[in-house]
Parts: structure tokens; C-alpha cells; sequence
């Protein structure tokens, strides 16, 4: 799902190695790289479904994040 919510930081080469593999083998993946944000996202993913409801929310926080963050 092409979304915002989706969208990862990762470090050169990972996000296209992991392709559309299943969340869950993705969560592994942003465990190991050490990432706050990837770290994070690893445990959402473990706690409860990566599904379409998670993703908007992600998005939001994502939002929310940038409107402190770049208000001027």
C-alpha cells in the first residue's frame, strides 16, 4: 500500500531487499537497524496488525510530528 504511513527510513539497500515481504518479517528487519523510528514501528507491528488502520494512524503521528517540527 502505497501510503504515507508506510513509509520507512531505512539505511541504503534494506528497504529494497525486504520488497513486500510480510510485515512481520519486516519487523525483524527494523529491529536490527537501530532506528528509533524503525525500532518503534517493530514493536507496533508485533503488538497488533499491520493492517489498513494502523497505517493511517502511523500517518497521522507522522503528520503531527511534522507540524511541531516544521511550524514556522
Amino acid at each position: 500500500m502505497h501510503h504515507l504511513g508506510n513509509l520507512m527510513m531505512l539505511p541504503p539497500g534494506v528497504n529494497s531487499k525486504l520488497k513486500d515481504a510480510d510485515p512481520l518479517v519486516k519487523a525483524e528487519t527494523y529491529k536490527s537497524c537501530g532506528l528509533l523510528s524503525s525500532i518503534e514501528v517493530s514493536k507496533r507491528i508485533k503488538k497488533a496488525k499491520w493492517d489498513k488502520a494502523r497505517v493511517e494512524e502511523r500517518a497521522e503521528q507522522l503528520l503531527a510530528w511534522a507540524r511541531v517540527q516544521w511550524k514556522d
